[in-house]
């Protein structure tokens, strides 16, 4: 179904059965040279643009003729191995101020759009609303021709589709998901609100990492703008790939489950939510922090020489007061991987031991140490 308004035309994509266009299906609308002015894949259910689009503006789909002189460089499109700082190109336009790119998912009603005074953009320049990984995209442009200078009159050309490859970008990451490890941190229940943490896999070289929360609730008005968080969705960025579960403002809701994603700030730029989902179940009841292993202040244990320059390294716990106790000591690399680990017995207030570090790689290192149900942690720098 399409309606017009002067020359420009908005059209929707209905299917009866509610199912998009199965087996691997598509639409595409293109013009006499056979050129896309629009396109994406069948999923969608009964509608496309979705009912609830990403982008509350995106009510239908758009173009307007004629088309505008400024198509995407056919060697741009269907590339989908590109990584943050690879360029877009769109064909140059004599006496042209800017051009803006739209980067747009039809059927889920997303755009993102960025006006540049030249005729190709980066990938990691969108650091505001960042593109994700591993999303098809379809990208088309309209070049600034005046005489108004903000687009009004001007068309956007024919287009094509694009994408980030994942694998491509640092920093891709999630919570540690190690039954076994200290860091234990997907599909755990938490108490919110006291010093319990999560900790995502580190990335080396990142400043900041921002923990998302979201819990399945949907704003039916959608967000404000395209890439603000819609209801039911918490974002907490840190300088830490560990995170306490405390803070004031808009606080994670005793008895709800969370899917988690992170990304993760490298050299400026930010990697997206290229990383996987895991669920973190809040539970506030009385009792609940003993059943997780919540790791003490660093001052608790005690862990010399640091840095470690001859593979000796003392490690010291105090003040402990069950009559036995069962230790599990693990060292971790800056991957979350265990590169040492041991079971003992111990008895008394002290646990007293030396690790010989001997043969292991330079590095950040962190020392954990259970002792029955409670986790001591520290970093060690080997030289």
């Amino acid at each position: 179904m399409a309606t017009t308004f002067g020359s420009c035309f908005y059209f929707f994509v209905f299917d009866n059965a509610g199912d998009g266009l199965v087996d691997a299906g598509g639409w595409d609308l293109n013009d006499s040279q056979g050129r896309s002015i629009l396109r994406d894949n069948g999923a969608f259910i009964g509608q496309s643009p979705s009912l609830a689009p990403l982008s509350p503006i995106y009510f239908a789909h758009e173009f307007c003729l004629p088309l505008g002189p400024s198509p995407i460089q056919a060697a741009e499109c269907n590339v989908f191995s590109n990584y943050l700082n690879n360029k877009v190109y769109t064909t140059a336009v004599g006496g042209a101020t800017n051009y803006q790119f739209e980067f747009s998912d039809p059927n889920a009603g997303f755009y993102r759009r960025i006006s540049l005074p030249r005729n190709w953009v980066k990938f990691g320049e969108m650091q505001t609303f960042p593109l994700q990984p591993g999303e098809v995209y379809f990208c088309r442009v309209r070049a600034d021709q005046a005489p108004f200078g903000n687009y009004s009159t001007d068309r956007y050309g024919t287009g094509c589709e694009m994408g980030i490859d994942p694998s491509l970008v640092p920093g891709c990451t999630g919570l540690v998901d190690d039954i076994g490890a200290p860091a234990h941190s997907c599909g755990v229940i938490k108490v919110f609100g006291g010093s319990q943490k999560i900790w995502a896999q580190p990335v080396l070289g990142a400043t900041q990492y921002r923990f998302r929360f979201q819990n399945g609730l949907i704003d039916p008005d959608g967000p404000s703008l395209p890439g603000v968080p819609a209801l039911g969705t918490r974002i907490i960025t840190v300088s830490s790939y560990a995170l306490v579960l405390s803070w004031t403002n808009f606080t994670l809701v005793n008895g709800s489950t969370y899917d988690v994603t992170i990304e993760a700030l490298v050299a400026g730029q930010w990697s997206g939510y290229c990383g996987p989902v895991c669920q973190v179940e809040i539970d506030n009841t009385p009792g609940q922090s003993l059943r997780g292993m919540e790791a003490s202040t660093s001052s608790d244990l005690q862990v010399w020489p640091n840095p470690v320059r001859d593979g000796q390294v003392n490690v010291l716990i105090g003040g402990l007061t069950d009559d036995t106790q069962r230790i599990t000591l693990d060292v971790f690399d800056i991957y979350g991987k265990r590169v040492m680990a041991f079971d003992k017995e111990n008895s008394g207030s002290v646990f007293n031991t030396i690790l010989d570090m001997d043969g292991i790689a330079a590095g950040v290192y962190m020392v954990s140490v259970t002792v029955n149900d409670r986790v001591y942690q520290q970093r060690v720098s080997v030289l």
